[in-house]
């Protein structure tokens, strides 16, 4: 388990959809001046993202998008911001969720991570 902490975040073996969502993630910090791309943006970037799983998911469970949209805007509206040309960086959280998406990927023989 202690390798695992030190895995890379390789985005070549995410699918494309997991590759945007990381992106738009990103984005999200960016817009938003926080310095860490935090899961809250993750999560934020699957339940916006147009043909993804995640939106189908909470339609098929009867959770409206926008109760969870709202939900997450409150959450990221008070995170930290920094002003000027910062640099962001991956949050502690979100590297654990990549890693135990990575090994999961890894346990279930799939090459791709994926949403």
């Amino acid at each position: 388990m202690e390798e695992d902490a030190d895995r890379p975040m390789n985005l070549k073996k995410f699918t494309e959809k997991a590759q945007e969502a990381m992106f738009a993630a990103q984005t999200l910090a960016e817009e938003r001046n926080h310095s860490a791309v935090e899961v809250e943006h993750l999560l934020f970037a699957l339940v916006q993202q147009e043909g993804g799983v995640v939106p189908e998911i909470l339609e098929a469970l009867d959770v409206p998008t926008q109760r969870v949209v709202g939900d997450l805007e409150g959450l990221l509206s008070r995170k930290p911001t920094v002003s000027g040309a910062a640099q962001r960086y991956v949050s502690p959280g979100l590297a654990a969720v990549v890693r135990a998406a990575q090994g999961e990927a890894e346990r279930m023989r799939d090459e791709f991570v994926s949403t």
